[in-house]
C-alpha cells in the first residue's frame, strides 16, 4: 500500500481517496490545510511517505514554485504529483515555472482545469516521466528562438592585465 500526504486545498478531490479503489491502494497518512504546514508535515513524516498530492489551491502564502521545489530538495525521493490548471501555449512565465519543475525531476504535472477519479487514478497508477512532459521543453525551445541572445565579451588585454598583477 502506498503511503500519500494530500496538499490540495480541495476537499472533493481529497474525498475521493475514501473510496473502496483508493482506500485499497493508498493509506492518506496526512491532510494538508496550508502551504506553511507542508514542508514541516513532510519532516514529520520523513521516509513513511511515497508520494505528495498537491494543488495551486492550496491556501496559504508562498509562491508554489518555490514550495515545489524546496520539497523536491529536501525530499529526493518523494513522488510530488503537481495538479495544476490547463496551461496556455503563450503563457511563457507558467511554462518556464513548469520547466523548472521538470528540471527538479518533477514529471507528474497535470494540467487540467477538470479533475476526475479516473484522472487521479491514472496518474497515481502510473508515474510520468520525462518523456511524457517533454511537451514543456518543446514550448521552452520555441520560447528561446523568439528571443534574443545576450551576448558576453571578453577583453583579453585585461585577462593579461590581471595575470601580470597576480605574478608580481
Amino acid at each position: 500500500m502506498k503511503k500519500i500526504v494530500l496538499a490540495t486545498g480541495m476537499p472533493a478531490l481529497e474525498s475521493i481517496f475514501t473510496h473502496q479503489r483508493f482506500a485499497a491502494e493508498y493509506n492518506v497518512l496526512s491532510t494538508i490545510q496550508k502551504r506553511d504546514d507542508v514542508l514541516s508535515t513532510l519532516e514529520a513524516y520523513r521516509g513513511k511517505i511515497d508520494i505528495i498530492m498537491i494543488t495551486d489551491a492550496l491556501p496559504g502564502n508562498g509562491l508554489m514554485l518555490k514550495l515545489l521545489v524546496q520539497i523536491k530538495r529536501k525530499n529526493p525521493d518523494l513522488r510530488v504529483i503537481y495538479l495544476t490548471a490547463d496551461v496556455r501555449p503563450n503563457d511563457e512565465k507558467r511554462i518556464n515555472n513548469l520547466g523548472l519543475l521538470v528540471m527538479m525531476e518533477i514529471f507528474d504535472i497535470v494540467t487540467s482545469s477538470t479533475l476526475s477519479p479516473k484522472l487521479v487514478y491514472q496518474t497515481l497508477k502510473q508515474p510520468a516521466t520525462e518523456e511524457n512532459v517533454s511537451w514543456i521543453s518543446s514550448f521552452m525551445d520555441k520560447q528561446e528562438h523568439h528571443t534574443s541572445k545576450a551576448s558576453i565579451s571578453v577583453s583579453i588585454e585585461e585577462q593579461a592585465e590581471q595575470t601580470e598583477e597576480i605574478k608580481g
